[in-house]
């Protein structure tokens, strides 16, 4: 069994000028087994217990939409309109039209916001919910990514493309967004476990996230290898081993 360690993301990185917002401890859900949220639409499927979809979806997990949004995209001016009650999930929204090419789909990132990581050798992939199909995801492709979460440190949320820039995007609270995956080394099964976000570990998130505004277009190897002795020193990547030796009084 390989313990992943996850976090709500409570306040925008990197921006420290906007308070933490506690309550989103609460509003981004907990992370649910795909095998577990299929069972319950799933039922009696030959696929749910076909050895070779049971193995391609170990140990991924459902990232559901924590409130409603509608989100409305004006792409002659580059801006975006947000229709929802929390005006707190509101800043997560980030509008991307500045990486956004001439004639390539219009991108957005959107709540909810989590980090993992792992002691073990562990990568997650996060990738497009194709398993799932609601009105939230329907003008959203999911853009995929992965990275090394013993190695590297940064929060996952829902980066998108949106499909078609002349509808709006109606998300809905508790449909499925996206999905993450752990590949562990030796194949075993993950299990998670909540953490609290310290401000070591927030600390560690910003120096992951802020290295590309220094440096431009550094592979994933390079930069685990730039930031192997930083991480190795933070208190919660290893717990404290027990001394070995034994002293009688």
């Amino acid at each position: 069994m390989t313990k992943i360690y996850w976090s709500p993301v409570t306040d925008p990185i990197p921006d420290d000028k906007i308070p933490a917002t506690p309550e989103l401890q609460i509003l981004f859900s907990e992370p649910e087994s795909l095998f577990k949220h299929l069972q319950k639409t799933r039922e009696g499927s030959v696929h749910m217990t076909c050895p070779a979809f049971l193995d391609y979806i170990k140990n991924t997990y459902v990232i559901k939409a924590p409130i409603d949004m509608q989100i409305c995209v004006n792409r002659k001016v580059g801006k975006i309109d947000v229709k929802c009650f929390s005006q707190t999930i509101a800043k997560f929204i980030v509008n991307r039209i500045g990486q956004t090419g001439k004639n390539s789909p219009f991108l957005l990132s959107l709540p909810p916001a989590y980090v993992f990581y792992s002691n073990e050798d562990v990568n997650i992939e996060s990738f497009h919910a194709f398993m799932d199909n609601n009105d939230s995801i329907s003008n959203l492709m999911a853009i995929p990514g992965t990275f090394n979460i013993s190695k590297w440190i940064r929060l996952v949320d829902f980066s998108a493309e949106v499909k078609d820039d002349l509808k709006p995007i109606n998300i809905k609270k508790d449909d499925v967004l996206f999905y993450v995956r752990f590949l562990t080394k030796d194949e075993t099964k993950v299990e998670l476990e909540r953490v609290h976000m310290t401000q070591e570990l927030k600390i560690a998130m910003q120096a992951c996230f802020s290295v590309k505004n220094h440096i431009f277009k550094m592979p994933l190897k390079t930069l685990y290898k730039m930031a192997e002795s930083y991480l190795s020193i933070l208190s919660f990547r290893s717990p404290r081993k027990k001394c070995p030796f034994s002293f009688k009084k």
